[in-house]
């Protein structure tokens, strides 16, 4: 029983993981090509970094190379965690770098790093999104 309990936690870990990139790939695409460039949208993608992506891998504990299938435009795409992780949290981080706005820029920091910020984030967002990607 214990396999088959395992087995399950990790799909929908994968799940989980998969669906956080390919909302974050959306948030960031809207981002560049509309400049947007206000501090709530960005702290939106930061938190959905946080809960949907580095949560689940530090929770997980697989190792960088372990693949998942990330849907981005209809199509699921194999990548390794490495790549789902620079194509979402490190995507983000070089976004924020590019503003030149400190503001946003140390609020996503914060809230990537579980801090003041994200607390703040996290009880403004409905019960109903968290289970999305918790």
């Amino acid at each position: 029983m214990g396999f088959f309990k395992k087995l399950i936690s990790n799909t929908k870990d994968c799940n989980r993981i998969a669906n956080a990139v390919g909302n974050v790939k959306t948030l960031l695409d809207d981002i560049e090509y509309n400049s947007v460039t206000d501090l709530e949208t960005f702290l939106i993608v930061a938190w959905v970094c946080r809960v949907g992506i580095i949560d689940v891998m530090e929770k997980s504990n697989w190792p960088m190379t372990y693949q998942v299938f990330v849907p981005i435009n209809g199509h699921h795409m194999k990548m390794t965690y490495q790549e789902a992780y620079m194509m979402s949290v490190g995507r983000l981080s070089i976004k924020v770098g590019e503003l030149g706005n400190n503001e946003i820029k140390d609020a996503v920091l914060d809230v990537l790093e579980k801090g003041e910020w994200f607390y703040k984030i996290d009880q403004i967002v409905p019960e109903s999104k968290k289970a999305l990607f918790r």
